[in-house]
């Protein structure tokens, strides 16, 4: 059972895989941490003043942005694409 805010936002964080790529239900969080649904939304609702879903959005958004900051592959594929556009249209 968590016993503490920083418990249950590890088990969001960490033992969730927050790879941003499968969806993640209230339950799913719920069950990870070992208490009733209700729990984990008063909890959240307690400690952050959002929903464990809202939290979990702002975090993946955050983790987008911060990504893209650091990485060339974006640019490469807007380039790539261009590019190729332009070669479809001559």
């Amino acid at each position: 059972k968590i016993e503490s805010y920083e418990e249950l936002k590890h088990t969001v964080l960490i033992d969730l895989g927050m790879d941003g790529i499968e969806p993640i239900t209230l339950e799913d969080i719920a069950n990870s941490a070992a208490i009733s649904s209700r729990e984990c939304l008063r909890c959240f609702n307690l400690c952050l003043r959002e929903t464990p879903i809202e939290y979990l959005t702002k975090y993946r958004i955050n983790m987008a942005k911060e990504f893209l900051k650091k990485s060339k592959t974006l640019e490469i594929l807007l380039i790539e694409g261009i590019a190729i556009l332009f070669t479809n249209l001559i």
